[in-house]
């Protein structure tokens, strides 16, 4: 419980700054003694009917009718003393 608890800090406390690019896919934030990079996999167009339960009406209100990207990340942590991948 305590994991979750500190990576939903950690999560919340980085969409909050952002990432600042250091390079192609691979971004860095820094959120008080932790380092955090987000590692890109990949970048392709998103496919809405994959989403559970929306029906058109909600596609067609929150899904850009051009599209959109979607990636696919791993997020690194180097904390004091240790390496932590995350990949989901």
């Amino acid at each position: 419980m305590k994991r979750k608890i500190f990576f939903g800090l950690l999560f919340g406390a980085i969409a909050a700054w952002g990432f600042a690019s250091e390079s192609d896919g691979i971004y860095f934030c820094r959120v008080g003694q932790f380092e955090v990079y987000m590692l890109v996999e990949s970048e392709r167009e998103g496919n809405a009917s994959i989403i559970p339960g929306a029906d058109e009406a909600l596609l067609k209100r929150y899904i850009p009718s051009t599209g959109f990207k979607h990636s696919t990340n791993a997020f690194l942590i180097k904390a004091p003393g240790r390496n932590i991948l995350v990949d989901f």
